[in-house]
């Protein structure tokens, strides 16, 4: 059986079950069967990557799978006393060309676990040799804390040639085996916040979700692009208003690749996009004033146009809100197809204090084009 992979909106809610009973027990069955529950139940967690991939039990066939065979106390889902196990669900992901197997992490242990490394392995039967053999990493950041008595769902690349090998695997049929079993416990991370939490390591393959883990492949392979300079070739243009600025060389020295290639990098073919420097300037009139960088790859050049923008922090208070910026033919001629335009836009003297915010480290930017005519 075999799921694919999409993109979801919902909000990540997980419905518990309960049991039925046709007979009656008398109470020593039901104090010796409410003991055998207590030290059985196991709870389905969802990692954090699914929360970021905006999947639940409640719009994505394999994590309700798993979060029935929990619910229902299934005894394989339910692992074994005192170990970390791990099953295999059946199903796989397939995104980008690339095969993901799910599985079913689960902690019988007494301890909660983070940053957990350990090898896996995957065979027909106990005498077989490993078909699979994968080391894995489950960081905190992305996949979150595996809880005592929990059981949570695990994503592992796998070449697509298994493909066949694993759609004749049911629920938890396959022989997987942990062994290597490095964590540590959720106090010890919290001491070491602040530290670098890098959710790839090398050597280890990342058990989370597919979208998850493309999302950051996708952003440190544009990093190195933008480091290395394997950007769009777009042209630079400096418009009038700035040629004919007393700052003009000055402005011209920053718009040196450092600024530049990131604009280019993150620019999208058929669009407009627009890039923040981070570079501010304080007008004679003690107003700020920083610095975009316009890009056009709409495949037609751009005179005499505006765009609507908007330009937040990261905790949601605005700095422009809707606002629209004028490129008239006189101040700033055209931008042409495959150009980038630098731009200083005037912060409001009300909505300074957010802009400072930002530049002293203590929010992230948010902007995007809202619209461009």
């Amino acid at each position: 059986m075999m799921k694919k992979l999409v993109t979801v909106v919902a909000v990540a809610t997980l419905l518990g079950g309960c049991g039925l009973y046709e007979e009656t027990p008398n109470e020593d069955e039901k104090t010796e069967e409410a003991a055998d529950q207590q030290q059985t139940e196991v709870t389905f967690s969802l990692q954090e990557s699914n929360r970021f991939a905006q999947v639940s039990a409640l719009n994505d066939e394999t994590l309700k799978l798993l979060s029935d065979r929990v619910t229902a106390g299934d005894e394989q889902a339910m692992g074994e006393e005192g170990e970390v196990s791990m099953l295999f669900s059946g199903t796989y992901l397939e995104a980008e060309e690339q095969l993901y197997g799910v599985f079913l992490i689960t902690n019988r242990t007494d301890k909660a676990m983070t940053n957990l490394r350990f090898r896996m392995t995957m065979s027909e039967s106990e005498t077989e040799v490993p078909f699979v053999q994968e080391d894995i990493y489950l960081g905190s950041q992305a996949f979150g804390t595996l809880e005592q008595d929990a059981a949570m769902p695990v994503y592992v690349e796998m070449s697509t040639d298994l493909r066949g090998d694993l759609d004749s695997y049911d629920f938890g049929q396959a022989i997987v085996e942990l062994s290597n079993l490095h964590y540590e416990q959720p106090e010890q991370a919290e001491d070491a916040e602040g530290e670098a939490d890098n959710p790839f390591p090398d050597g280890f393959t990342p058990g989370y979700h597919p979208q998850y883990t493309l999302s950051v492949q996708h952003e440190q392979q544009l990093r190195q692009d933008i480091e290395d300079g394997n950007v769009p070739e777009l042209e630079l243009v400096i418009p009038p208003v700035i040629q004919n600025n007393p700052q003009s060389a000055e402005i011209k020295e920053l718009l040196t690749d450092k600024l530049l290639n990131p604009a280019k990098g993150l620019s999208i073919e058929e669009d407009m996009t627009l890039h923040w420097t981070g570079v501010t300037a304080e007008d004679p009139d003690g107003s700020l004033s920083t610095l975009f960088l316009v890009t056009n790859r709409t495949g037609q050049d751009k005179e005499n146009f505006s765009l609507t923008m908007n330009f937040f922090d990261s905790e949601g208070e605005s700095i422009l809100e809707a606002h629209e910026l004028q490129f008239s033919a006189e101040e700033y001629g055209v931008l042409p197809d495959q150009g980038l335009m630098p731009v200083f836009v005037e912060i409001p003297s009300d909505r300074a204090s957010v802009l400072t915010n930002i530049l002293d480290g203590h929010a992230d930017p948010d902007y995007s084009i809202v619209s461009f005519q």
